[in-house]
C-alpha cells in the first residue's frame, strides 16, 4: 500500500535529491555513452554471475597487471568475484603473462621441457590454435609416449587474499582434449600453496581416450574450511605421473556454492597491436575455438547468461598500415573509418559465434574502450577514433563506449604519476593508474546502465516516478526493479536516488 503522506515524502526526497552531483543534469555521469546496452550485464553481475572478456594491446596485461588487473579488482569491489579468469594452461607459450588478479599460472617453461604448445593432434589444435593470432591463449601439450612427473606439471595458483575466498567451497576446473587412441591421463587436484603442501581435493584420474575428438572438463572440489593459505591447482598430484597424450586447454578456480558476482578473462593481449590485429585474430580463430572459450564461461553462469566484451585499442591504430577487415574494407588503415570498420568486424565475428551456437544474442554486449589520453589537447586521431566508436555503437546496438577523455585527462595523469617512466612513456600506465581508472570505468558502466529509467524510454521522468510509487514499501529481489540500492525493499533511499536523477537523459 502506498502511504498517505507519500507525496509529502516525495517533496522532501526531491529536495534531498537536488544536492546530488548530477541532479537535474541533462545526462548521467560522464564516461560511458550508450550505457543502457550494458544494463543486462550489470544486473547479472549484481544478482547472478556475469563474465567480462578483455581484448586489448599491451595495456591489457602490461607489467603483469594492466586492465586485466584493474578491471578485475574494480569488479571485485563493486560486485564481488565468483571466479578467477579463464586461464589458458600454456599461457604465453608456458612463460606466463601475469594475467589474473591475485592469481597466476605456474609457468612450465623453467622446469618442464616435456610440454610443448604446438604439437597437439590437428582436431585439438583447432580448439586452441598454436599460431600467434590469439596470444596469449596457448594449450599445454604432452605428446603420446612422454611422461611428466607430478613435481613438474603445474597449474594455477590463487593467493590467500583472492576475493573468491580460499576458505570457501571451491572448484578447480580444467578443460582438456579427448580423442581416439592413446592411454593419456591426468588427475586435476588442489593442494595448499605452503608447507606442508597438503592435497585438499582431487578429481581422480581422467582419461583422454574418446570415440571422437573434442574437449572435456574435470573438476576438483574442495569443501569450505579454514585454510588461510594460497591454493595450487595442479594437473596431477605430486608423485603421480601424467602420461601423454594430454592436451590441457584452460583452468580456473570458481566458487562452488553458487555465489554470484563477476569474473574477467583475457582472450587477447598483445603488444603493438591495433583493432585490425584483434579482428584478424578473431577471424582467424576457428569457430570451435571461440565456441569452446565462451561455452566454458557460459556454463558456470547459471540460468541468466551475460558476457561483456571490452575492447581496448587506439594507440597502435594510429600507425596501422593495412586496410580494415570489416564489411567496408577501408584502405587507409589508420583512418577513423578503418577503426570503425575493424570494431565492426570484432562485433560481427563474435555475434556470428553466438548465432552458430543458437545462443541468445541479448547475452552478448560490447564496450569500446578507446585508449587513454596521451596529450593536452589529446591526439586528434584518438579523438576521431572515439567518435568512430560512437557511430559503431549507435549503428550496431548492444554496444557502449568508454570515454577516457571524460574520465581523466593528461594533466591529471601526469600529476598522479599514472604514465610509465615518469611521463616519458605515455602509451603505458602504472599499476595505480590501471586500478584507479579501472574503478572509474566500472563505476561509470554501473551508473550509465540507467536503472532509474524504469520504462526504458531514455529519460528519468514522471512515468518512472509513477511506476516507482506503485511499488513503494514493498519487498523486492535485491537490485531488481525499483530497488536501486540492493537492500531488498523499495523505500525512501531508492526514492532519493530516483529523484536525484529526475530529468536526466540516459546516455
Amino acid at each position: 500500500m502506498v502511504p498517505k503522506n507519500l507525496f509529502a515524502l516525495t517533496t522532501v526526497a526531491l529536495a534531498l535529491g537536488s544536492s546530488a552531483p548530477w541532479a537535474g543534469a541533462a545526462d548521467f555521469p560522464p564516461g560511458i555513452t550508450h550505457g543502457r546496452a550494458l544494463k543486462k550485464w550489470v544486473l547479472a553481475a549484481r544478482t547472478g554471475r556475469a563474465d567480462a572478456v578483455g581484448i586489448g594491446d599491451s595495456n591489457q596485461a602490461y607489467g603483469g597487471h594492466g586492465w586485466d588487473h584493474g578491471w578485475s579488482r574494480a569488479m571485485g569491489e563493486r560486485f564481488g568475484l565468483f571466479a578467477t579468469g579463464l586461464h589458458s594452461a600454456g599461457e604465453n607459450r608456458g612463460q606466463g603473462l601475469g594475467l589474473g588478479y591475485r592469481c597466476a599460472i605456474l609457468s612450465t617453461a623453467c622446469c618442464a621441457p616435456q610440454f610443448d604448445h604446438t604439437n597437439a593432434p590437428a582436431p585439438l589444435d583447432d580448439l586452441m590454435a598454436a599460431d600467434v593470432f590469439m596470444e596469449p591463449m596457448n594449450y599445454l601439450n604432452l605428446t603420446g609416449g612422454l611422461v611428466a612427473g607430478g613435481g613438474v606439471n603445474l597449474g594455477l595458483q590463487v593467493e590467500a587474499n583472492h576475493p573468491i575466498g580460499v576458505n570457501n567451497r571451491l572448484l578447480y576446473e580444467v578443460s582438456y582434449g579427448v580423442g581416439p587412441g592413446g592411454v593419456g591421463a591426468l588427475a586435476p587436484m588442489i593442494r595448499l600453496g605452503q608447507p606442508p603442501y597438503n592435497a585438499v581435493a582431487s578429481a581422480g584420474p581422467q582419461s583422454t581416450n574418446s570415440a571422437s575428438w573434442g574437449w572435456a572438463v574435470a573438476s576438483a572440489e574442495v569443501p569450505a574450511g579454514v585454510r588461510n593459505a594460497a591454493l595450487n591447482g595442479r594437473f596431477t598430484a605430486w608423485g603421480t605421473d601424467m602420461v601423454g597424450p594430454v592436451t590441457v586447454f584452460t583452468q580456473r578456480f570458481l566458487r562452488a556454492d553458487g555465489a554470484g558476482g563477476a569474473s574477467l578473462s583475457t582472450l587477447y593481449a598483445k603488444g603493438s597491436q591495433s583493432a585490425r590485429d584483434m579482428a584478424h585474430g578473431l577471424l582467424t580463430a576457428s569457430d570451435a575455438q571461440l565456441t569452446m572459450f565462451f561455452s566454458l564461461l557460459r556454463e558456470r553462469q547459471g540460468g541468466s547468461k551475460a558476457v561483456l566484451v571490452r575492447v581496448n585499442t587506439g594507440l597502435n591504430d594510429m600507425n596501422e598500415p593495412l586496410g580494415s577487415l570489416g564489411p567496408a574494407a577501408v584502405s587507409d588503415g589508420a583512418s577513423s573509418a578503418a577503426f570503425a570498420d575493424n570494431l565492426t568486424a570484432i562485433v560481427l565475428r563474435l555475434r556470428q559465434v553466438w548465432a552458430l551456437n543458437a545462443w541468445n544474442p541479448d547475452e552478448l554486449s560490447f564496450l569500446f574502450s578507446v585508449s587513454h589520453p596521451i596529450a593536452a589537447p589529446d591526439d586528434s586521431r584518438l579523438v576521431a577514433y572515439r567518435e568512430a566508436a560512437e557511430s559503431v555503437a549507435a549503428s550496431l546496438g548492444r554496444c557502449a563506449v568508454a570515454r577516457f577523455d571524460q574520465l581523466t585527462d593528461s594533466a591529471e595523469m601526469l600529476a598522479s604519476g599514472w604514465y610509465q617512466s615518469g611521463g616519458n612513456d605515455r602509451y603505458h600506465l602504472t599499476l595505480g593508474a590501471y586500478e584507479a581508472l579501472g574503478r572509474r570505468e566500472v563505476d561509470a558502466v554501473i551508473a550509465s546502465a540507467c536503472f532509474e529509467d524504469l520504462n526504458d524510454d531514455g529519460v528519468v521522468s514522471t512515468p518512472d516516478l509513477v511506476e516507482f510509487l506503485g511499488g513503494f514499501g514493498r519487498a523486492a529481489t535485491p537490485w531488481s526493479g525499483s530497488d536501486f540500492n540492493g537492500d531488498g525493499v523499495v523505500d525512501t533511499g531508492d526514492l532519493v536516488t530516483l529523484l536525484g536523477r529526475f530529468g536526466a537523459a540516459c546516455p
